[in-house]
């Protein structure tokens, strides 16, 4: 019989996903006062670039971008990132090893990662039903402009595209936060990557403003297959081939970034200090 620690799913970790639903529930005031104030950089982003295109001759497109896919672009991205933020695990997750939590998960019969894992997606989840109202109203404000997918597939594609780099984002956030046993204060570590983690995956701008050998580098990238990706795929960018090459590619880091993540946890067990908890 296999042990329910191991298996998804199972009632124990069908909890895990009740009590990330229950946490954003919580703090779901927390979540739409963050959407307000990712309206400022928001903005500013599309003032911005709305300023780059006015500036252009007529049928200017900076990396291959339309005025209307750029804007499309910074709208349908800022949605998505507050939707499936994961990078805050990077934040917690050395405070529960600096302060001994993970005590209660080396105790029960309960694997840390996975019921860590259900928590998150439950969050998620709420975080994407909540995510309905905002994004019904830009979508009125905006949608005159608003570039959507024209083929079925790419609506099916971007929506697996997004599910996928939902784990990756889990995946790195666990194996950075994981960082947590070797060094003991993380902070000044995770305030230097997090902006270079936004800019690996396009939250600045399109990667495709970047050098192209820089770019051919950068694209490869889990940053790059977590939230940049779909993007292309909803913006049309990419054809069905290209599509299925991307989600073949975000398999690959799910796989690899799961290994890492699994031999970061069991080293890194032998140097932990069970005080606390």
């Amino acid at each position: 019989m296999i042990p329910a620690a191991v298996v998804p799913f199972s009632r124990v970790y069908r909890r895990g996903i009740t009590i990330g639903i229950s946490d954003m529930l919580a703090y779901r005031g927390a979540f739409f006062i963050q959407f307000f104030f990712q309206l400022f950089p928001l903005v500013t982003q599309l003032l911005l670039w709305t300023a780059v295109y006015a500036g252009n001759p007529a049928g200017a497109a900076p990396g291959g971008y339309a005025a209307p896919q750029m804007l499309s672009y910074f709208l349908v991205l800022n949605m998505l990132r507050l939707g499936t933020f994961m990078e805050d695990l990077q934040w917690t997750l050395p405070n529960q090893i600096r302060r001994g939590e993970l005590n209660k998960f080396l105790l029960r019969p309960v694997d840390f990662v996975m019921m860590e894992w259900h928590m998150r997606m439950g969050g998620v989840l709420m975080s994407l039903g909540l995510l309905l109202i905002p994004a019904g109203l830009v979508f009125a404000v905006a949608h005159r402009v608003l570039v959507v997918p024209a083929e079925l597939w790419q609506w099916g594609a971007f929506g697996l595209a997004t599910v996928l780099g939902i784990q990756i984002g889990f995946l790195v956030s666990l194996c950075v936060g994981f960082v947590a046993f070797w060094i003991l204060d993380t902070t000044a570590f995770l305030h230097a990557i997090f902006p270079v983690q936004i800019l690996l995956g396009g939250g600045f701008f399109p990667l495709e403003l970047l050098p192209r050998d820089l770019y051919g580098v950068l694209r490869h990238l889990p940053w790059s297959y977590q939230t940049y990706l779909p993007m292309q795929i909803y913006l049309g960018k990419l054809g069905f081939g290209e599509a299925m090459a991307g989600l073949a590619g975000q398999a690959g880091w799910i796989a690899a970034l799961f290994l890492l993540s699994l031999v970061l946890w069991k080293r890194g067990l032998r140097r932990y200090a069970a005080v606390g908890g």
